[in-house]
């Protein structure tokens, strides 16, 4: 009798471990592997602020290129001259910059998405031109 509650606690232990170890919300993370639609050319198609009650959507007036490259690094050009260059970071569904190159943000992560062939990039930063209000910006960039 004793020895079939030490193997009933024992098998209860393990499958918590197991459980816990097999957890569907561990993040097997962004790869190139995982999701290499990701690591490609993406022109900005366009940005939409939503600060507050207003909203407004704008079409950029220069060709704004991101590059996502598959060793972790990232290339942004504007009208094709580099304008930065450095690392990349993904967790979960964030991906930061180094060094960041959204002026505005408050955080250093940008939420990242995608949205048919889309990627989509959200950030919270501060409007400057509305008294440090924070809005929230949606960038939609499509494949280059």
């Amino acid at each position: 009798m004793k020895s079939s509650k030490v193997i009933l606690f024992s098998i209860v232990i393990g499958l918590l471990l197991c459980i816990y170890s097999c957890d569907s919300t561990d993040d097997i993370g962004v790869t190139p592997e995982t999701l290499p639609a990701l690591f490609t050319a993406w022109r900005l198609s366009s940005e939409t602020y939503n600060c507050g009650q207003s909203n407004n959507t704008n079409t950029p007036s220069s060709v704004i290129i991101l590059e996502l490259i598959r060793t972790y690094t990232f290339k942004l050009s504007e009208n094709g001259s580099t304008i930065s260059e450095g690392s990349i970071r993904t967790e979960g569904d964030q991906i930061s910059f180094d060094p960041p190159f959204f002026q505005n943000a408050l955080f250093e992560q940008v939420k990242f998405a995608f949205n048919g062939s889309d990627l989509v990039l959200t950030v919270t930063e501060i409007d400057l031109n509305n008294a440090g209000q924070s809005c929230s910006v949606r960038r939609v960039y499509k494949r280059n």
